[in-house]
């Protein structure tokens, strides 16, 4: 709980009903600062955020919006996650800013409050519900119980072959993802062979991101956490590496990955209305997915024939 105690603060309101308060406040929102943070990746995005997607969801990133997508159900006894309100801290320039903590405890995803007019809908919001107030003092431990397998929708029996992996929409393989951070999936695809998901050369990930924002080609950045993944759609117009963190910037989006960290990358291939395209999923040395990298839309026709072209282009790793 100490955790918890240095993030928000003592003065704080957490929200009862586990996603579902994030899920009836984040759209309303003008603008936020999105930001999906971990010890190894951060992903900063100003824009405004679309519906809240759930599992089973058809996965969409509307241009330019800041896309969330949870690993839980809409339901109101949900304990699988924590959503908290606090207040502004001006000495340290600290906005009024929404918090996501998963099951244990971690913070894993925050919304800052930007706009004035935002800060206004989010105090009206959270003071007019009876359940939605609190205190970093009055924090329940129950709160961070671990999710109950009911809570759990799995995947693993579609996923126990990898050839049924070129059947599946982008939108379950991600979902299988999100439910654990990606640890699961870091042990499936390691016992996979080339022909089921072709491990890819860490270091050409700076070369990539790099011409890509030569091109000024638009594509799709998720950032996962465990029961949380942000997604952006749009070009990144400058990398950089300082200290091994490789940086990518764009108009609205910062992208941080540190190159020590990263253990593996493999190409997956996906089911698409074109037939088939692959996803690029980069994990940590842990097996905890970082970052995932696909077409524009998954479920487009003709834009991810040239990405997949580039993608099939990508060295393997000796």
């Amino acid at each position: 709980m100490a955790a918890v105690h240095r993030v928000l603060g003592k003065k704080c309101r957490f929200l009862a009903g586990g996603i579902q308060p994030l899920d009836a406040i984040a759209p309303d929102l003008f603008q936020v600062g999105s930001i999906t943070v971990g010890p190894n990746s951060l992903f900063n995005v100003r824009g405004q955020v679309a519906p809240i997607q759930f599992p089973g969801d058809e996965f969409r990133c509307p241009p330019g919006s800041i896309g969330l997508r949870v690993s839980h159900p809409r339901t109101p006894d949900d304990q699988s996650c924590l959503v908290a309100v606090s207040t502004p801290v001006e000495e340290q320039r600290r906005p009024m800013a929404i918090h996501v903590f998963d099951d244990r405890g971690a913070l894993v995803q925050r919304l800052d409050i930007i706009e004035p007019d935002d800060t206004l809908i989010l105090a009206a919001a959270t003071s007019s519900h009876p359940l939605w107030t609190g205190s970093a003092g009055d924090l329940d431990p129950r709160h961070f119980d671990p999710r109950c397998e009911s809570n759990v929708i799995s995947l693993m029996p579609q996923f126990s072959r990898g050839k049924n992996w070129k059947l599946l929409p982008f939108h379950e393989h991600l979902d299988h993802i999100i439910a654990d951070g990606g640890n699961q999936r870091h042990r499936r695809l390691m016992s996979l062979g080339r022909e089921e998901a072709r491990r890819i050369d860490t270091k050409v990930l700076p070369h990539l991101l790099d011409y890509l924002a030569t091109q000024n080609r638009s594509f799709t950045r998720i950032f996962v956490r465990k029961t949380i993944a942000q997604a952006h759609q749009g070009p990144v117009h400058m990398i950089d590496v300082v200290d091994d963190v490789l940086m990518a910037y764009s108009k609205k989006t910062v992208a941080a990955l540190d190159m020590q960290s990263i253990g593996k990358a493999w190409l997956v291939p996906y089911a698409a209305k074109a037939g088939s395209s692959s996803s690029l999923e980069i994990y940590d040395r842990t097996g905890a997915c970082l970052a995932i990298f696909l077409s524009e839309q998954p479920n487009a026709c003709m834009a991810q024939i040239d990405w997949d072209d580039l993608m099939f282009s990508l060295p393997g790793e000796r």
